[in-house]
């Protein structure tokens, strides 16, 4: 965050780009590219250096951004989704397959695949909430504690 003696300090009070992409949905790549396009140095601003660099949307980037997408950013909460484990035991234990409520069958990201399953064990199958992270899913949360068990 911008601190009182950094010549930026007046954009105080703005949104990271990170969190914008998470709370509109969109890939943060789209803001990148829209920031390239059509908007002025005025409107964001980085901060840090190398891989801690963050950029940081100001008060008049997020209306020209509000204008360009048709939706207002301040009103944008997002949502998580209940979704059914279908498929646990992938090589790469940091996935696991999950079946969304329209029946679309979706990679979500997990810390540790190795407590979910397919089935609880009373037999039920296994939910999980998940949000859009980027361009992929990932779990809410922290994983379950047990085997099976949420």
């Amino acid at each position: 965050m911008p601190t009182p003696d950094n010549p930026k300090a007046d954009k105080i009070g703005v949104l990271k780009e990170v969190d914008l992409a998470a709370k509109v949905g969109l890939p943060q790549k789209k803001f990148r590219d829209f920031r390239k396009l059509s908007l002025e140095p005025s409107d964001w601003f980085h901060e840090g250096v190398g891989r801690f660099k963050r950029v940081w949307w100001c008060d008049s980037g997020l209306q020209k951004i509000e204008q360009q997408l048709g939706i207002q950013v301040s009103r944008v909460v997002p949502m998580g989704e209940t979704m059914e484990v279908v498929k646990a035991n992938f090589f790469n234990k940091r996935v696991i397959q999950c079946k969304r409520a329209n029946g679309e069958v979706v990679i979500v990201r997990v810390r540790d695949s190795k407590n979910f399953a397919p089935r609880k064990f009373n037999g039920q199958p296994m939910q999980i909430r998940a949000k859009r992270d980027g361009g992929g899913w990932a779990v809410e949360g922290n994983g379950p504690r047990r085997k099976g068990v949420i």
